[in-house]
């Protein structure tokens, strides 16, 4: 059911000697944008609740230690969602396994706008 999440194998295709120097660059820099956007992604959907916090507050009436509890919830799930996700994707296919959790995570950030309860957040 997952297979298309698996890493793809190694090509068997070779570059000509003349044309791996420029083959490099250009693949080296189409992974240093790619990886910087989807970073920028996961950032900007990772702080969506820091940035809205006084006014999740004031439209929920969470106190500050609600907010904190938030927080600190968001920060470890952080953490630890970082050690599991690394090994996970070091075995994926990391086009789609990237682009699969920018969608996961807009889903779910989308399903908190839904919710008023703090022990959903």
């Amino acid at each position: 059911m997952f297979k298309w999440l698996l890493a793809s194998t190694n090509s068997n295709v070779k570059v000509p000697v003349e044309e791996i120097d420029s083959t490099f660059r250009r693949k080296q820099l189409g992974v240093l944008v790619a990886t910087s956007f989807s970073y920028v992604a996961y950032y900007i959907i990772r702080l969506v609740f820091t940035t809205e916090q006084h006014s999740i507050m004031k439209e929920y009436g969470f106190s500050i230690s609600q907010v904190g509890l938030i927080l600190s919830t968001f920060g470890i799930g952080y953490g630890i969602s970082k050690l599991f996700m690394g090994a996970l994707s070091d075995k994926a296919n990391t086009k789609y396994f990237l682009v699969l959790g920018l969608y996961l995570s807009a889903f779910f950030n989308a399903g908190l706008a839904f919710t008023g309860s703090v022990a959903k957040f």
